[in-house]
């Protein structure tokens, strides 16, 4: 608990610290008061937001308050339209994308908007921690977990992996394996914590696999 106070001060003291530190100096005439600098101002302003809106869906996710919009959805329509939007970024990378999705995948019953971001987050991942030229495999399937149906969802790829004390935490708040907290190297560690509570929330289930050297496969259950 201690910690999980001290990661939410640290993310919310840079951008502002950054914000106050431009905005005196604007006062004082040392920084320009120009469209560039407000743009950079904003983006800070933007970040505050979602980290905000991020901890408020986590809270509320936690106590079974999260407010879903479910309907009957296409698994493989909502991958499909992932992939798309961000196939710039992994041409950008030269990352080889296979896609094994099943023919004839029942509709699931879910909130397209917060499944999307489990998708996206995950991705997102993926394109930031893997090197160049790896590969990622998204697939989907049926499954039966403790005699209930799912559509499951597997997002795998050939980057370093995770050593085994990192894979055990990755879930939890704020958690980082790159222990500096670089924005350049990684976000703020709320993503992998708010996507599996999303999953939980519609009645699902999410976890984690990983080999050092070999990569990582993401996989989350979304019921029938």
């Amino acid at each position: 608990r201690r910690q999980l106070f001290a990661n939410i001060a640290h993310e919310l003291r840079t951008p502002l610290a950054i914000l106050q530190g431009n905005l005196e100096g604007m006062i004082d005439d040392v920084i320009p008061c120009d469209k560039k600098m407000l743009l950079s101002m904003e983006d800070e302003t933007l970040r505050l937001s979602r980290l905000v809106q991020d901890l408020r869906d986590l809270s509320l996710a936690e106590v079974n308050e999260l407010v879903l919009h479910k309907k009957d959805v296409d698994m493989n329509t909502l991958l499909r339209r992932a992939v798309n939007m961000m196939e710039p970024l992994f041409d950008e990378k030269s990352l080889h994308l296979t896609i094994h999705l099943a023919e004839s995948l029942p509709l699931a019953f879910m909130d397209p908007d917060r499944i999307n971001q489990v998708i996206y987050n995950i991705l997102n991942n993926a394109l930031r921690y893997v090197p160049e030229g790896s590969a990622i495999t998204i697939s989907t399937e049926t499954a039966i977990q403790d005699g209930k149906e799912y559509v499951k969802t597997t997002i795998s790829d050939t980057g370093p992996g995770i050593n085994p004390d990192d894979l055990k935490q990755i879930f939890q708040y704020f958690y980082r394996g790159e222990k500096s907290r670089n924005r350049h190297s990684g976000g703020s560690g709320i993503g992998l914590a708010l996507a599996k509570q999303f999953v939980i929330s519609h009645g699902g289930m999410m976890e984690a696999f990983s080999e050092e050297g070999k990569g990582t496969a993401f996989v989350f259950y979304i019921p029938l």
